[in-house]
């Protein structure tokens, strides 16, 4: 059996000050594949699992990461009601379009 390698640094200590880490979680979907073609847009990000919406599932383990920044992308449903203070929330208009279009309106914030 093969050893991996040790693991490395991509840069060494002290060089990263400043820089920040963020989560993006693209929650924009209808999820029909969960749903079925009758059911309603964004239906599966509300289902509840354990008590909690699903997209609520996914966002506490990444609030929970101490995150400097925290970003749900929303589009066929309104997750404003459900989701936690401390989370910033974008609405993507275009979300038929795909994931690529999610990926625009995070890059739309034009990070520095």
């Amino acid at each position: 059996m093969s050893q991996l390698a040790p693991a490395r640094l991509v840069a060494p200590p002290g060089t990263l000050q400043g820089v920040s880490v963020a989560g993006v979680i693209l929650a924009a979907g209808a999820g029909t594949r969960f749903n079925g073609a009758d059911a309603a847009p964004g239906a599966k990000l509300l289902v509840s699992v354990k008590g909690v919406p699903l997209v609520v599932a996914a966002i506490t383990p990444a609030l929970e990461a101490d995150l400097d920044e925290l970003i749900v992308v929303e589009g066929a449903v309104s997750l404003a009601e459900v989701i936690p203070d401390g989370v910033r929330l974008l609405h993507n208009d275009d979300w038929e379009c795909g994931q690529a279009v999610n990926n625009q309106v995070f890059d739309a914030l034009g990070r520095p």
